[in-house]
């Protein structure tokens, strides 16, 4: 049989065989595009959990003042040295104090932490003035505005052009009061974070903790290009990156990885058992064809020619109507986000991140490689196996 006869007589039975082929089809298709969209979207979520924890208070990278890192504390901070600042050039950086206080309220009393930023850097790396009612502390005249997130204003009732009233410790060790006036109300990163954490200007903090150098830090935040990391020792300071900051979401997004691997060789599993089974049933029913094939005059290689061109046709047909859909899917769910709350998925804060159960799909080239080698392959060897297979038990008879 000549070529163009073989691959004529493949077309007719690719379409003689509807009802099978569309089943077989069907089958690559659920397997293929459950696969694509449930690994989509647990790359997904370690994408939205990553930009959360960068966008919120992070950063990509933080040089610490040890004895903040290792207690807390906010009274002995490092200097911006001309050293270190010379050190630090071509990076996008923003110098912080920090300082946890108790607010005094007629409504209650609840911690939260004072971030004292410049505001000129802090938004280089995080836009949150776009995010705030009011004013941000750089352009605000009164020195001792605080901008405060919208739950927190929420829960005891403030206002812009309220007071709030903040308890803590100097670097004395005494116990101070202060009236702070609130110029700004931010929204933005979720409840935990809006119910937790403050701006002000640093220079009111170094007021504050009545600290000498208005170059004091206990922490730098970076941002970097390509995410590098930036090398600085110094026997003082400790260099963390977000995983180390926080090591509990860290670990989440691994656990994520390893599920969306485990899950991918699962449905590759179930694949593997879907398409093989009614390929070999196929071919077993298509032993009269084979018979009369060879009576013809038909040659090994051609019938395994014949079942590569079959296989071709339907792994392309297959492969083509699995993308088509997995796209329409993918586009969908990445424009809208998929609410896993009607599954009991609830959004959360982890270390006041918030983890919303909306989900957002991600593109991973690597996990789209292998889906779809896989399934093809395995039509195209399947194929070939079966027409072995009936070869082998026509030398038997003979």
């Amino acid at each position: 049989m000549s070529i163009k006869a073989i691959v004529r007589f493949a077309l007719k039975t690719i379409f003689r065989q509807k009802s099978r082929n569309f089943f077989i089809i069907f089958i690559i298709c659920l397997t293929c595009v459950f696969s694509l969209i449930s690994a989509g979207l647990f790359e997904g979520k370690n994408e939205q959990i990553e930009k959360a924890i960068l966008a919120t208070e992070t950063g990509l990278y933080q040089l610490i003042e040890q004895n903040f890192y290792s207690k807390s504390d906010p009274t002995t901070p490092a200097v911006l040295s001309d050293d270190l600042e010379k050190r630090l050039t071509g990076l996008i950086y923003t110098p912080e104090l920090l300082l946890k206080t108790t607010i005094l309220n007629p409504e209650g009393s609840q911690e939260l932490t004072l971030i004292g930023i410049d505001a000129k850097t802090h938004e280089k790396i995080f836009p949150m003035k776009n995010f705030i009612k009011g004013t941000w502390p750089v352009t605000e005249l009164n020195p001792n505005g605080i901008v405060i997130g919208k739950k927190f204003a929420d829960k005891f009732n403030l206002s812009i052009g309220e007071e709030v009233i903040v308890t803590y410790q100097d670097k004395n060790k005494s116990i101070q009061n202060e009236s702070l006036p609130i110029v700004g109300i931010y929204s933005k990163n979720g409840e935990g974070f809006e119910r937790s954490y403050a701006y002000v200007k640093k220079n009111c903090l170094q007021t504050l903790l009545q600290l000498d150098d208005g170059r004091s830090f206990n922490r730098i935040i970076f941002s970097t290009k390509n995410n590098n990391k930036p090398i600085i020792k110094e026997d003082h300071l400790v260099l963390k990156d977000w995983n180390d900051l926080h090591p509990e979401l860290s670990i989440m997004m691994k656990f994520h990885n390893g599920v969306t691997r485990v899950l991918i060789i699962f449905m590759l599993v179930i694949a593997y058992v879907s398409i093989t089974t009614p390929l070999n049933i196929l071919w077993e029913e298509r032993k009269g064809e084979i018979k009369l094939l060879r009576t013809i005059g038909a040659s090994e290689k051609s019938l395994y020619i014949l079942a590569s061109v079959e296989a071709i046709i339907l792994t392309f047909a297959a492969l083509l109507t699995s993308i088509i859909i997995w796209l329409v899917l993918y586009r969908y769910t990445k424009l809208h986000g998929l609410d896993f709350s009607i599954m009991g998925e609830e959004s959360v804060t982890r270390g006041g991140i918030l983890i919303s159960s909306v989900v957002y799909p991600s593109f991973n080239f690597l996990h789209f490689s292998i889906i779809i080698f896989f399934h093809g392959a395995l039509i195209y060897i399947s194929q070939l196996f079966g027409i072995k297979k009936l070869l082998m038990k026509e030398r038997e008879c003979e």
